[in-house]
């Protein structure tokens, strides 16, 4: 295992002077050393995403286009899928058997449902009206979209919410829950192999508490999925 995990900002990999000691829950042992996100990182992932959907290729890529990345993402986390078990079953605890044969393989099996079927979905319509009435109903990316993950699956939720972002045409901020980040930082590093244009997504480890209001308050920020609570 990697013990440095940086964060990633359009299409770099960066360590930052704050670390934090990752624990497994289940021994009570430091497995890695995560960085953490401040106010410097937060403005910096929020630029880059505005920047990458305003001024960058991924809302003007085909479907098709967005399709192939996906399913590269996808891919990538099969080929990594030993190491990505081992990484979520030691930051969560859980069982190597609910990680080896649920978590990681759902998450490849989630994006590459959503790169199958979404494209059909996008698909401009025509709604039946009266005679001389005409209507066209367009489906356009929402923008910037924060995706918040809960501390209990987190590769799993992580994709969930990431490919339907991606598949739309957006550009992302995926924040971890600080307790268990690992498997999220790892897949930054899939997404950077996968070759999406810098930007598209950023991940930013931190605790909600301290960056959350930043995120989600920033009128740069088009949408947010947030899956946990307040506290």
């Amino acid at each position: 295992m990697n013990s440095k995990c940086p964060l990633f900002i359009n299409g770099q990999f960066i360590e930052t002077a704050e670390k934090q000691n990752i624990i497994n829950p289940s021994t009570g042992k430091v497995i890695a050393e995560a960085s953490l996100a401040s106010a410097k990182e937060v403005e910096m992932a929020l630029s880059s995403a505005r920047e990458a959907f305003d001024h960058g290729p991924w809302p003007q890529f085909s479907p098709e286009q967005r399709r192939e990345f996906i399913l590269k993402i996808a891919a990538g986390i099969l080929d990594n899928a030993a190491e990505l078990a081992q990484l979520e079953t030691q930051n969560t605890g859980k069982p190597i058997k609910e990680s080896t044969f649920m978590d990681i393989p759902s998450s490849a099996k989630t994006l590459e449902f959503i790169a199958d079927n979404f494209i059909d979905y996008l698909k401009d319509e025509e709604p039946g009206l009266p005679d001389q009435a005409k209507a066209r109903l367009e489906r356009e990316p929402a923008g910037v979209v924060v995706l918040i993950i809960p501390w209990n699956y987190p590769l799993l939720i992580a994709c969930w919410k990431l490919a339907s972002a991606l598949a739309a045409g957006n550009t992302v901020i995926l924040k971890p829950s600080s307790l268990t980040p690992l498997s999220v930082l790892e897949l930054a590093k899939i997404i950077y192999k996968a070759g999406l244009p810098a930007g598209v997504v950023n991940v930013i480890n931190a605790s909600g508490a301290k960056i959350g209001e930043e995120l989600c308050s920033d009128k740069r920020v088009d949408m947010i999925s947030f899956t946990g609570s307040n506290e």
